[in-house]
């Protein structure tokens, strides 16, 4: 929240119902600095004779502290930030020019908390992010109180969920789904098309302009008018998940000479880029214009001429799903086997496709809460017009529909279901244990299933190398399983078991349809017993669709697949 006094800016935050301000008067610093804590006032040390100091002592009233270090937001310097909890530590690894530390700034800031930032070199990693981040070997990695937590949309829910000060994410499910959703959007559409834009050639930087346009029009689309942030009031989740486009798109157009983003064709998003780029938060943390400039200039004209080494450099951003897509005759069936727990007047519809493991994923979470809904089987070749409705951006399954709200990718859709039926909770409480899931969760769908897939699709001479990286990813995936629980979830079938499960028929597969084994008691003892246990839970089993069916409409769309190679 930002007040104004005597014409001056005051910037106040608010932690776990407390309210604590800091002012700077008249252009100079007060000479007694004040918290309202719960109500008290308490006095903090000042500074003296005008100068500022950086660090406060701080007086706690009701388990809340008041603002360690202070800053004159009149200025233009902002560093709103607050005491933790006692005896936290926290680090962030992070590169000046990627976006995505950016993003864990941005968090940071807005929730007040105090931080030791380390600089990264990208080209030379430094021992401690390869020890924290050995999957990925990338930035941002947050660690607090010695336990790394990385990817930067699992980071920003690991604070939200940390400090529950100023939150980031609303507290209504749909709202915070339809967040995900559009942060998800942000990384799978919009980032890989800035890429592009960035390393293609005179011939198609127009057609990839035109893509890029689309997908910026297509974000506008979940701007409000009435709301001056993504958050609402107040800059949120969304907002520090996209600000940074804001600074990247100029630079692209200036590089490329080609425009993507104005008034007339965005003209509500290219507004509030304007707007939130001048807020102080925001403004403080981004890097000179002309350094990030050079740099992508740096990046683009000299040896990088590779799209995975741009992501590594300066987005750092993660491999591209590569979904599984098939098709079949439509029919609709309504389910009537889980009708066991609703809410009173709740309507419950999901669309699926038979043979889809994301739909697969959403009737366990569904069935795991017994939660009554209707099913409608898609033909994925001939869409329903209830399905382009439901998910316009994407048109694909699964599509949750609750009370006539639409929500659509599986993570997103699991994660909805556990925040409003509150019955069997599919993650831990502890936020830790949540980023881990997120991590998880998020690797399945960008190491295992791309590299499983490769296997199944890829020709004689290609085949051995994608089998090779399947199994080191499944190597990988099992050294998150905890030999002393049944499940990842613990002693219960939770959000890691739901969105893994699947994986197990899959290997089955590829080991019938291709004649590759991915698992195995020899290289992953530990998984392929989980697999097998699993498989056989009630819930889990009663979804599957028969095996034979599964295994002729694989069998065939193989064929097709290695048939458009030929």
């Amino acid at each position: 929240m930002v007040a104004y006094v005597a014409g001056r800016q005051y910037r106040a935050a608010t932690l776990d119902g407390c309210r604590s301000v800091v002012a700077d008067t008249g252009g100079r610093w007060s000479s007694t600095v004040v918290a309202d804590i719960g109500g008290q006032r308490s006095p903090l040390r000042s500074a003296v004779g005008g100068r500022r100091r950086r660090r406060w002592s701080a007086m706690v009233r009701g388990g809340c502290r008041s603002p360690t270090v202070v800053a004159d937001a009149g200025q233009g310097k902002t560093r709103n930030v607050f005491k933790q909890m006692a005896g936290d530590e926290v680090k962030l690894l992070g590169f000046w020019g990627s976006p995505y530390t950016l993003r864990v700034k941005w968090a940071h800031i807005l929730k007040g908390i105090e931080y030791e930032y380390i600089e990264e070199d990208i080209s030379n990693k430094s021992l401690m992010l390869l020890q924290y981040n050995p999957l990925y070997k990338k930035v941002p990695v947050l660690v607090h109180n010695g336990k790394p937590v990385v990817e930067s949309f699992v980071i920003m829910e690991y604070i939200d969920e940390t400090w529950k000060n100023s939150p980031l994410l609303p507290k209504d499910p749909f709202e915070r789904a339809v967040s995900r959703f559009w942060g998800k959007f942000i990384d799978e559409k919009c980032v890989p098309l800035i890429i592009k834009m960035l390393l293609s050639t005179p011939d198609q930087k127009h057609k990839v302009a035109e893509e890029a346009r689309e997908s910026l029009k297509t974000l506008e689309s979940s701007l409000s008018r009435r709301k001056p942030f993504y958050g609402g009031d107040s800059l949120g989740f969304m907002d520090i998940a996209v600000a940074w486009l804001g600074i990247w798109v100029p630079l692209i157009e200036k590089i490329t000479n080609i425009k993507l983003m104005d008034d007339e064709y965005s003209p509500l998003l290219n507004a509030y880029f304007k707007d939130v780029l001048d807020v102080q938060v925001i403004k403080e943390c981004v890097p000179p214009l002309d350094k990030l400039n050079s740099l992508a200039l740096e990046e683009v004209f000299t040896s990088l001429n590779s799209e995975e080494k741009m992501k590594e450099r300066i987005f750092a951003n993660e491999p591209k799903r590569k979904l599984f897509k098939s098709g079949y005759n439509r029919h609709i069936e309504v389910n009537r086997e889980q009708k066991t727990y609703s809410m009173a007047r709740d309507e419950v519809t999901l669309l699926g496709f038979w043979g889809s493991p994301f739909t697969l994923r959403v009737k366990w979470a569904l069935g795991i809460k017994g939660i009554e809904y209707e099913y409608f089987e898609e033909d994925l070749s001939n869409k329903s017009s209830m399905l382009l409705q439901s998910n316009p951006v994407y048109k694909k399954i699964p599509v949750l529909i609750h009370n006539g709200k639409s929500i659509a990718e599986s993570l997103v859709i699991i994660e909805y279901i556990d925040e409003t039926w509150k019955n069997h909770p599919l993650l831990s409480e502890d936020p830790f244990e949540r980023a881990q899931s997120r991590f998880w969760a998020k690797f399945v769908d960008d190491k295992c299933v791309p590299t499983i897939f490769a296997t199944f699709s890829s020709t004689l001479d290609q085949k051995d190398k994608a089998a090779k990286e399947a199994r080191e990813n499944l190597k990988l995936l099992e050294s998150s399983l905890n030999p002393n629980n049944p499940f990842f979830g613990g002693k219960n079938l939770g959000f890691m078991d739901i969105v893994v499960a699947w994986l197990g028929i899959w290997a089955q597969l590829v080991e019938k349809i291709v004649h590759v084994k991915l698992l195995d008691d020899e290289n992953t003892p530990l998984l392929n017993a989980w697999f097998k246990d699993v498989l056989e839970d009630q819930v889990i089993k009663a979804c599957l669709p028969p095996l034979d069916k599964l295994l002729a409409h694989n069998k065939d769309f193989h064929d097709k697949l290695i048939a458009a190679k030929a």
